[in-house]
This record gives C-alpha cells, sequence and structure tokens, in this order.
C-alpha cells in the first residue's frame, strides 16, 4: 500500500484559523454578558458548536492511499474506500473545472473541504480536499465523481492508472 499526503494550503489554514478565532471573540464575550436565564441556551450553542467543530476535524480527510485493490480516503472516523476496479478514469484536472462549484452538503473551508458539491461543468461531486490546487478527478463506473488534493497529483495519478 502506498500514501500520499494532503496538505492544507494557506487557504484552508487561514479559514480554520479565522473560523475558531471568530468564534472565539464572539462567544466568550457572550457568556459573559447574557443575563443568568439565557446561560443555558449559551452553554447549550456552545456544546453544539465545539461537538460539530469535533466532528468537522474528525472527518476532514487526512491522506489517501492505494493498494492492489483499493483506493482509501483516509480519516479519523470514517475511511472511504473504493473497489480499483470500480473505477472508469482518473486524472488531474485544473482549478477551472472545479471554480464556481457550489456546496450542496460538506465543509467549504474549515480543515479542508468535503462533501457533496456540485457545479455546471462535472455535475455533482463529492470533494475531499485540502486545497485549492492539485486536483485530481476520479471518476467511477456507477457515474461517481470523486476530487481529490494528494499533494503529488502527477504521482498519484500515475500510481492510480497502473
Amino acid at each position: 500500500m502506498t500514501t500520499f499526503t494532503t496538505s492544507l494550503d494557506k487557504f484552508h489554514k487561514i479559514t480554520t484559523i479565522l473560523l475558531l478565532l471568530i468564534l472565539i471573540v464572539v462567544f466568550i464575550p457572550s457568556i459573559l454578558s447574557v443575563p443568568a436565564e439565557a446561560q443555558y441556551t449559551i452553554k447549550f450553542t456552545g456544546i453544539l458548536i465545539v461537538c460539530l467543530l469535533v466532528i468537522t476535524y474528525l472527518l476532514r480527510p487526512k491522506n489517501y492511499s492505494v493498494s492492489s485493490d483499493k483506493l482509501l480516503i483516509h480519516r479519523m472516523i470514517g475511511n472511504i474506500e473504493i473497489d480499483r476496479n470500480n473505477i472508469q478514469s482518473v486524472q488531474e484536472i485544473d482549478e477551472s473545472q472545479v471554480k464556481n462549484s457550489t456546496r450542496t452538503f460538506g465543509v467549504g473551508g474549515f480543515f479542508g473541504s468535503f462533501g457533496k458539491f456540485w457545479n455546471s461543468k462535472l455535475g455533482n461531486m463529492t470533494w475531499y480536499i485540502t486545497r485549492k490546487n492539485n486536483f485530481v478527478l476520479v471518476e467511477t463506473k456507477d457515474q461517481k465523481k470523486i476530487v481529490l488534493t494528494p499533494d503529488r497529483p502527477a504521482e498519484f495519478v500515475a500510481f492510480l492508472k497502473r
């Protein structure tokens, strides 16, 4: 099994840090300034936000690996397995093919961008990306499109095509 790293680019790092800072700057003063009768609502909201942040962190793509029979997208919980026999094509694509995509259900910028996306060029896609470059499109025989961003896309594509 060969593993391919995927690291956060500057955009995703800054987005993650800014979102965390905004949550801290907005939420902590709210806790301190809210009347006692509203404290439960604020605490519940805080717990909910922390839970969502933890779930997002656990579902982010960590790296990809390719074995003789599977492409694996590694996450802290719920790895994604794609049978290599089900892969119809794999190719590097440029940013213009995923530009102006709409997130239909997923995360867009916090620890990466992952989930369901759509645009007029590629239609429905599932993203497991951590950067805004190095795009690789994997199309399966059952018409699914998966977008990945390995740090070494050419090597990743060549290895998958073997």
